[in-house]
């Protein structure tokens, strides 16, 4: 299979399979709190073997995961992708996303703004709504 084959079906899994996520999180200390955001892809399939092969395409560091087993549940394996290999992959299928092309956006944006505070609390909302579950 040619690269731009394996791209594309690459983005078909994240469309069908996958999550673009911005995280926020207050930290605190003894020296008081702060905001911080982190953001990142997650893959997630029963099939082990296509969470291989994606890791091994994009030839990245992190590892494919095993879910814990709850209740009658199948052996789910979960991929997570750093904000750096994220960027770099969105970067590449972009192009071929379909239900997840405006995430894709706000992500690559995010990612461009990262020291903008006001920007990213924007963006944060903005990934928040898009991924809004149910009616």
């Amino acid at each position: 299979m040619e690269k731009e084959t394996k791209l594309a079906y690459v983005a078909g899994f994240i469309d069908g399979e996958g999550c673009l996520a911005i995280n926020k999180r207050t930290h605190r200390n003894r020296n008081g709190e702060w905001i911080g955001y982190s953001c990142y892809v997650d893959l997630a399939n029963t099939n082990k073997e296509v969470m291989d092969f994606i890791r091994d395409f994009l030839k990245i560091s992190s590892k494919v995961y095993e879910n814990k087993l709850k209740g009658n549940r199948k052996l789910a394996y979960r991929l997570r992708l750093n904000m750096n290999e994220s960027k770099k992959l969105l970067s590449l299928i972009g192009k071929y996303l379909i239900v997840k092309k405006k995430q894709c956006r706000v992500f690559l944006d995010f990612c461009e703004n990262s020291k903008d505070k006001e920007k990213r609390e924007v963006l944060w909302l903005e990934m928040k709504k898009l991924n809004h579950r149910g009616l």
